[in-house]
């Protein structure tokens, strides 16, 4: 399941009602905003808007020790 708008791909291998993927991401997001659970590690780059390029670079690149690349404002 994808939710664009958070910017979150969320994958599963276990195919469920999307009520179910649904409360889960709420669930999960929830805990995020009230800093539960850390996602910082998740991103190994983090580039400006300005470098969103160099952002799809790294995805299509994918170098050593890339895992996520975060573009913030």
């Amino acid at each position: 399941m994808r939710c664009s708008r958070s910017g979150v791909d969320w994958t599963s291998g276990v195919s469920r009602a999307d009520s179910m993927h649904v409360t889960g991401m709420r669930r999960a997001f929830g805990l995020v905003q009230r800093g539960v659970l850390d996602l910082d590690a998740l991103f190994t780059h983090r580039v400006g808007l300005d470098g969103l390029s160099g952002a799809f670079a790294l995805i299509r690149d994918r170098p050593d020790g890339f895992l996520k690349a975060l573009v913030t404002m």
